[in-house]
Formats: structure tokens, sequence, C-alpha cells
């Protein structure tokens, strides 16, 4: 019987520990011995990622779009218990919390080398205890696009947090409509 080009008997025998190079190849002495069964490799299985709760941070109940050119702007009211209270759940048992950021905005930035960011700032300075860098849209500023932050490990105090944006040069616009912070649980 052949799996995949591997040999196995058909009558299983005692648990033989197989030799594997470095390419996960049987060598050719162990495929010519009929006697040797297959055993079952290991497999690392994919993380699963269950989405447990979404928080709007920006762009409802009459919220107007918000512009910025070069240094950073204060998006809304100060996010109190962003991450851990207020409707988050807690983290489940064997699972670790990340999050991510889904915006809708728009830019007109057309160099390769700047960027649109969303800062998390939990006390209330020049920077920043989370960066999430959107990208740029390459558009005009009457179009709007949607995307997301890549996943990050969220920060365990939580706490309360100054939502910002900025781009990174002066000379091009960046417009924000709807910002929602994401809460995921990972288990391994």
């Amino acid at each position: 019987m052949s799996y995949n080009g591997f040999l196995a008997s058909s009558t299983p025998t005692a648990n033989k520990i197989l030799p594997l190079d470095g390419n996960a190849n049987f060598p050719i002495s162990v495929l010519a011995d009929n006697s040797v069964t297959i055993a079952k490799l290991s497999v690392k299985k994919p993380l699963q990622y269950q989405l447990v709760h979404r928080r709007p941070i920006y762009g409802i109940a009459n919220d107007t779009p918000i512009d910025c050119q070069g240094n950073w702007v204060q998006v809304g009211n100060t996010q109190y218990g962003l991450i851990d209270q207020y409707g988050a759940p807690a983290v489940q048992s064997g699972a670790t919390r990340y999050c991510r950021l889904y915006a809708v905005w728009v830019d007109n930035i057309t160099d390769t080398t700047k960027s649109f960011n969303i800062w998390l700032d939990s006390n209330n300075g020049s920077g920043y205890d989370l960066n999430f860098n959107m990208g740029y849209t390459w558009g005009g500023l009457s179009d709007r696009r949607d995307g997301y932050s890549s996943l990050v490990i969220a920060p365990s105090n939580g706490g309360h947090y100054v939502v910002k944006m900025i781009n990174s040069s002066g000379s091009y616009t960046s417009r924000l409509y709807y910002l929602e912070l994401q809460l995921f649980d990972v288990f391994p």
C-alpha cells in the first residue's frame, strides 16, 4: 500500500521510529522494508481566531470626518477601558488577546514612503503605546477606502487611551470617516 509515495504494510507492526532526512523524506533503506508502517506525522494546527468584541471609536452619531496633515490629531474623546473593560469579555482560558483596527478613510498620499497611522496613547503625551500603520490609499479625498491594521497582542493593562491619527507628511491630507477596535481571542 502506498500513501503519497510512501510504502506501508497492510499488517501493523510495533511502533518504530522512522529516520527522516532534513526534507522529511524516508531514506531508501526504510522504504525498502515492507514491514514498516507509516507513523502519524506531527502537523501544526493553524491558530484559531475568535472575534470577541467590536468597539466603535469614531464615525457614529453625527461624527464628522476628521482631517489630518502631518501633526497628530485626537480622534474623538478619551476612550475609557478601551481594551479590557466596558463590554469587552475576559480573555478565555488558553487564549491570548489580540487587537486590530478597522477604519474607513482616505488620503491623497502618492508617496510610498509616507503613511497614515492611528496611535493609542495611554498617557496623552506626544508618543503612543500602540501604532497601527494603515498604509496609504493613493486616492483622492473624495474616495473612501476601508481596511484593517495588523493584529497585535493587546496590552494586558487595558486602561484609558487617547486615540490619535497622524500621517507622516504635512503635504498630504488623511481623512478618517470611521474607526473601530476589534478584539480577538487567539488559541494555539
